[in-house]
């Protein structure tokens, strides 16, 4: 199954994030991420076997020890336009504990023979898939208020036609 290690969003960041994907409805077509979905990835490892994931969770360990605190801020709306599926996203700042958290989880990945996919880290939330704006003006968009994570979860997710679980 594929699997990735990701920040569940703390309950008022994940409200005022779910806020923005209802200022965005009336101007956006496409698939919007569900609530229960809605995370910042860290590292996407992508279809690991049972070896691979106790030593992604020890991985996750190690960088999360003696971590300072990571600060969850968003500064842009964005996108990745992509043949099959344009991704709308929330970006985040590149807050110096996220980063480095960020680094340090690659690192121990890494080192323990752990796949993971290997492109530069924005931080970002996806808000919505195969999305394209109509016309249409877009009122009252308010970011949530920046909010200093809580944990950091190893997930697994399922595709199905209906997206992913």
């Amino acid at each position: 199954m594929r699997s990735f290690i990701a920040i569940p969003l703390p309950e008022e960041f994940l409200e005022g994030t779910v806020a923005v994907q209802q200022g965005l409805a009336p101007v956006m077509n496409g698939r919007f991420t569900p609530r229960e979905n809605l995370h910042l990835t860290l590292a996407f490892l992508g279809d690991i076997d049972e070896r691979e994931t106790r030593a992604a969770m020890d991985a996750m360990d190690a960088a999360v020890e003696d971590a300072g605190e990571v600060r969850l801020a968003p500064a842009s709306l964005g996108s990745f336009d992509r043949k099959k599926d344009s991704m709308f996203w929330l970006g985040l700042d590149k807050d110096l504990g996220l980063m480095t958290l960020q680094a340090r989880l690659v690192e121990e990945l890494a080192s323990r023979g752990v796949p993971f996919e290997r492109r530069a880290y924005l931080p970002h939330i996806t808000l919505a898939r195969r999305a394209s704006m109509r016309s249409g003006e877009l009122k009252g968009l308010a970011f949530p208020l920046p909010q200093a994570a809580e944990q950091v979860t190893l997930f697994r997710s399922e595709l199905t036609p209906e997206g992913s679980r």
